[in-house]
């Protein structure tokens, strides 16, 4: 689906029946002179969607699809970017005068849109590895006091693993 499909569908999801009037950018480098009446963001919020579109009852709503990608503003990892979000869903309606979240998600590889907007906690999937956890090795030492050369070994193949893995060297 394109990016106007997805948008229309999210729309639709969040107000039954609804249809898409328009779906402008808001062009941060736009010219702000244009007298078009429009908001221009400024630049960190990604590329902003102005979405309008009518209810099955016929009342009009416009909202703004807000995306956030990789910049100079400390937004370099997913994770900050997920945070950003998040924290707009959590906070905007706290906040007297703000405009209110309506809802929060990802957008998928495929370019697909996911809500979250009821989602409480997250969760994360991953491959098992078989072997022994660590920790009990670290509390049989505090037990005892005693370190064992295969837990020596051990600690300093941990501290080699750490170092490569912050590297800043390819």
């Amino acid at each position: 689906m394109s990016v106007q499909q997805e948008v229309a569908a999210l729309a639709r999801a969040l107000y039954p029946g609804a249809r898409s009037v328009s779906i402008t950018p808001l062009d941060p480098d736009a010219d702000p002179g244009s007298g078009d009446g429009e908001t221009h963001k400024a630049m960190g919020y990604g590329e902003p969607l102005r979405v309008r579109i009518v209810d099955k009852k016929d009342v009009p709503h416009e909202l703004v699809l807000h995306t956030a990608t990789a910049n100079d503003f400390g937004h370099d990892r997913r994770a900050d970017r997920a945070e950003e979000m998040l924290l707009a869903w959590d906070t905007f309606r706290r906040i007297p005068g703000h405009a209110c979240a309506v809802d929060v998600g990802a957008v998928n590889a495929d370019g697909s849109l996911t809500s979250l907007r009821d989602a409480d906690d997250f969760y994360l999937v991953t491959e098992w590895i078989p072997g022994r956890i660590y920790a009990e090795d670290l509390r049989r030492v505090a037990q005892t006091g005693e370190a064992t050369v295969e837990d020596l070994n051990r600690a300093d193949a941990l501290a080699r693993w750490a170092a490569a893995l912050h590297d800043p060297a390819p």
